[in-house]
Order: C-alpha cells, then structure tokens, then sequence
C-alpha cells in the first residue's frame, strides 16, 4: 500500500572540511518531521504511477530545487508516504569553501525560481540587513569618538581609543569563536571554519535567492516549452479524436466520484480526448 519512502542521509567518509561542512545541509533525526518534511531525490523510493502523476522531475530549472518541488507536488497526490530511518544514504558534503559557497548558492538560486521556502529567505536578508546596518553605525560611531578625542585632546589619548575600539572587536570576535567552540564541541580551527562558512551562508543565501528570482521569466519559458512538447505528443498519439476537452484540477480522480467525472467518462465515450 506504500507508494513512497524517503530515510536519511550521513555524511560520507572526507575531509574534515566536509565534515564540518555537513552539519549546514544534513539534518539530524530527531530533527525530522516526516509530515513537513520534503526529502531529497538522493534517499527517495517510489512508484512509477506517483512520479507521473505530480508530472516528473521539473527539468526546466536551471542548477537546483527539483527534489524539493517534486516532492512538493508528490505531497499533494493521495497516496501512502513511509519515514524509513534505517535507510540511510551516504552523502559526500563540499570539500572546500569554493565548493561549499557554490552548492549553497545554487540551493537557494533553485528556490528563488521555483518562490520555494520565499517567506525564509525574506527573514535572512531582513536580518543581514540589519546586522550590516547595526555594525556600520557602530564602526561610524566609535570612529566619530576616536576623531573627536584626538582633535580635543591634541595627544595620543583619541589613537588610544581607536585601540580600544579595535581590542573591543577583536574580544567580540573571540567571544564568538568560543562560543562556537563549546556549541560544535570541536577544536579552535574547526570552530573558525565553521564561522567562514557561516559568513559564506549569509552571503551565498540572498544572492543565490534573488538571482534565481531574477530569472524567473526564462524558467517560465522552458516550463512552457516543456508542457507544449507533452501536449503535443499527447495529441500526436490520438489522431481519432473527435475533439478535445480541457478539464480544470478540481478534483481528483481517486477522491469522489461526481458529475465532473462522469462528464469526462460521457466525452471518452463519444470519441472526446
């Protein structure tokens, strides 16, 4: 009776650069809600009849996101999903920081052409802007501070400011890298990696979303050419017909059999495509 079952994945054997870089893209177990989660096409088993009914893998994209809307339009269908956590499937993560900013930038590239996880994206770059804003104020402020002690002072005393404006950034900086040391319980470098990766996260995100959205009228063109090629097919292989009939999706065919099914049943019948 099950039509679909997803698992998990793990990071494969690597560097430790890919093993860090895994914990940004492979979610932990008990962090999974199979009713909200979209699997990826790596751990995904199914029956031929679902993939042609939520129409496919979406090829017309350009670098990403066809996993996460073919799910999407999966999850729509009526049919029986299974959560399988002891299938896991090996994944090997980015090596470098090179490869780690280009597959974060094309996942968000894909979701800004499909308007996937939108509303997430919106709160990232809100809050980059906040942050870059809150810390150019700050720099522009103490700035200020260090000008007007020196020229008030005629010494050393606004150079000495300025040097504790920069020892202040320099413990924020360490504070942080603390932090991320006890939270990832790893060592100084891991923990210095995972905060380049971070900062790489917050740039590749909003760039890679609002380009994809950029590009959303050429997705929207292959799309088209996609759909006009199985129309025509479709109608290439009915040479009979005495006509066609275009039917909206109110209904499932599955669901409840009503007077919208009986009408289409009425046109095959006369020879109606």
């Amino acid at each position: 009776s099950v039509d679909v079952s997803f698992g998990v994945s793990r990071a494969a054997p690597g560097n430790p650069f890919s093993q860090i870089a895994a914990r940004y893209f492979l979610p932990e177990l008990n962090s999974i809600d199979p009713q909200q989660y979209y699997p990826s096409a790596r751990n995904l088993a199914m029956r031929k009849a679902l993939w042609e009914h939520a129409g496919g893998f979406p090829e017309w994209l350009t670098f990403a996101g066809e996993d996460t809307l073919f799910a999407i339009h999966a999850k729509l269908q009526p049919r029986e999903w299974a959560f399988v956590p002891s299938a896991v499937v090996l994944w090997q993560a980015p090596a470098t920081l090179r490869s780690f900013y280009r597959t974060i930038y094309r996942y968000a590239y894909g979701d800004g052409e499909t308007g996937t996880f939108a509303y997430l994206y919106w709160a990232k770059i809100v809050e980059l802007g906040w942050n870059l804003f809150k810390r150019l104020f700050v720099l522009v402020l103490l700035a200020g501070i260090c000008v007007a002690a020196g020229l008030w002072l005629h010494s050393l005393a606004g150079w000495g400011l300025l040097g504790l404006a920069g020892l202040g950034a320099v413990v924020s900086f360490l504070f942080r890298l603390r932090k991320a040391v006890r939270k990832n319980a790893v060592g100084v470098g891991d923990a210095l990696k995972s905060l380049a990766m971070q900062v790489l996260i917050n740039l590749a995100q909003p760039l890679g979303f609002a380009k994809g959205v950029a590009n959303r009228e050429n997705v929207r063109q292959r799309q088209a050419r996609h759909y006009q090629q199985q129309l025509d097919q479709i109608l290439s292989e009915h040479p009979e017909r005495a006509g066609v009939v275009i039917y909206p999706p109110t209904h499932d065919w599955g669901f409840m059999f009503q007077r919208p099914h009986q009408m289409a049943r009425a046109f095959a019948h006369n020879h109606f495509l």
